[in-house]
């Protein structure tokens, strides 16, 4: 090698693709990650359905196990390990 020239690790074009990102994630409802032209449109409010919850049953399992060595064996259900989930209604 004869010589060598460090490449700059943040050109004009890479800063740019960075602030763009940020203006589109701060752009974002800061609820729910989603576009607020919709999900804070007042002519959505009925056009949404919540999933029922599932659950983590992992996470079940490590909760029942560390609840059960404080208490003593007592089991008890996890409301922490119910994931919801919401999308469009279909019609």
């Amino acid at each position: 090698m004869v010589a060598s020239r460090p490449e700059v690790e943040w050109d004009d074009v890479e800063r740019g693709w960075m602030v763009a990102l940020a203006e589109y994630r701060g752009s974002l409802c800061p609820h729910c990650g989603g576009d607020p032209e919709f999900c804070q449109d007042p002519a959505f409010d009925t056009k949404w359905e919540v999933r029922p919850p599932r659950r983590c049953y992992w996470t079940t399992a490590l909760a029942r196990t560390k609840k059960a060595r404080e208490n003593g064996d007592q089991v008890v259900e996890f409301p922490e390990a119910l994931l919801f989930g919401v999308r469009p209604k279909t019609f």
